[in-house]
Formats: C-alpha cells, sequence, structure tokens
C-alpha cells in the first residue's frame, strides 16, 4: 500500500525525530589546556609520560602514548611525532596546546591517567 505524506507532517517528523536524537545525546564540550611541558619520560615498554603545567598550576604525570605499541587511536609512527613535539617544546620553553571533548570541560588531571581518557583528540602543538 503507497499513500503521499504532506510537506507539512514530513517537517514535522523530521524535527521530532532530530529534537529525539539531540536529547538523547550526551553533552560533550570542546576545549584546550595550554602550558608548558615541564618534563618528558620514555620508559623501558615504550610508554611516553609527561608533566604539563596547565592553567590550574596543578602538574601531573601523565602517560600520553607507546613509541611501540597501538594505544586507542595512537599508532606508534604518531607516537613518536607527538613525543617529537614534547621534547622540541620542552627544549625551546614553548607551552603546548592540547584539544579535549568530554564532559568534564577542565584541565585537572590525575596523576598517571591516560591522556586519552580526558577525551584527547587533538595535539599537542607548540604554541598559543
Amino acid at each position: 500500500m503507497y499513500f503521499q505524506l504532506s510537506k507539512k507532517y514530513n517537517v514535522t517528523l523530521f524535527l521530532s525525530a532530530l529534537a529525539l536524537t539531540l536529547a538523547s545525546t550526551p553533552s560533550y564540550a570542546n576545549y584546550s589546556c595550554t602550558g608548558p611541558v615541564q618534563q618528558v619520560q620514555v620508559g623501558p615498554s615504550g610508554d611516553v609520560n609527561a608533566t604539563f603545567l596547565f592553567a590550574n598550576g596543578n602538574a601531573q604525570w601523565i602517560h600520553v602514548c607507546n613509541v611501540s605499541a597501538q594505544e586507542g587511536s595512537v599508532n606508534p609512527t604518531s607516537c613518536k611525532s607527538i613525543l617529537s613535539v614534547l621534547l622540541l617544546a620542552k627544549a625551546n620553553q614553548q607551552p603546548v596546546q592540547v584539544w579535549f571533548n568530554n564532559t568534564t570541560g577542565g584541565c585537572n588531571f590525575n596523576s598517571w591517567t591516560n591522556l586519552s581518557d580526558y577525551g584527547w583528540y587533538w595535539g599537542p602543538s607548540i604554541g598559543s
């Protein structure tokens, strides 16, 4: 059986579906944290860790990536590039900027947690 809906009904149906989709989607926010790299460390297993002094003034060791194993969306080649950026920023005393997408919206990180646990999706970039 075939029937045709009016344009007004189609628009109403579409807007209702859109409203339901948006209402059921978690609220995430894009934000960035900027600050100097205090320390950079590479462990025997290839773990890259660093301390950043972001706006909150609280420098914590954060796990960034691994130069020998895939971690989340960061492959070893990308991790080596990220390590280079961190070392360059540290050597030149330049701040780095890192972008996140999560519900916390803050730059206060717990020690020894993964940067990706905070919704890290871009960076680091040198400068602000």
